[in-house]
């Protein structure tokens, strides 16, 4: 790996992957205004972005089962687990957003909130690991934020 390389790189032995990757980019790449210029392409930040999305997603679903066990009882197991991460971190950035917007507006947009907050939390967690890069280091990922919060907002 050179000095932004990833673990990802590694892909680019596999024929499938080379097909899919050129794929990818006739498809997703600019070519318009600025084609005189290097884009950059790589799939290294889409993939890391399903990563963070499936570990999101493997959270949600431990957090969802464990709610719906009525066995455990209000007393939390003494270990910490993924349920009681992702119940704290829940419940914080709820405790936030109804300081911040009140009672009323933190029922109606904790969702989009409490998600978003839980994504980027992730995505810049994983650019700390050693191989991996950050999806918000991207223009890309960051304007799609940005589009989908203007357009669920307004």
């Amino acid at each position: 790996m050179g000095e932004h390389g990833t673990w990802f790189d590694y892909l680019n032995r596999f024929e499938w992957w080379r097909h899919l990757d050129a794929w990818a980019k006739s498809k997703l790449q600019r070519t318009f205004l600025l084609s005189m210029f290097d884009t950059g392409w790589t799939m290294t930040h889409v993939l890391v972005t399903i990563l963070v999305l499936v570990f999101c997603v493997w959270g949600a679903l431990a957090f969802f089962r464990g709610t719906k066990s009525a066995d455990e009882g209000l007393v939390p197991p003494r270990t910490m687990n993924l349920r009681n991460f992702f119940e704290y971190t829940a419940e914080s950035v709820y405790g936030m957003v109804e300081g911040a917007m009140g009672e009323k507006n933190a029922a109606r947009f904790f969702p989009l909130i409490g998600a978003l907050w839980i994504f980027i939390l992730f995505n810049n967690l994983i650019g700390l690991i050693p191989g991996f890069i950050a999806p918000t280091d991207t223009l890309k990922t960051n304007a799609g934020i940005a589009i989908m919060v203007f357009l669920l907002t307004h």
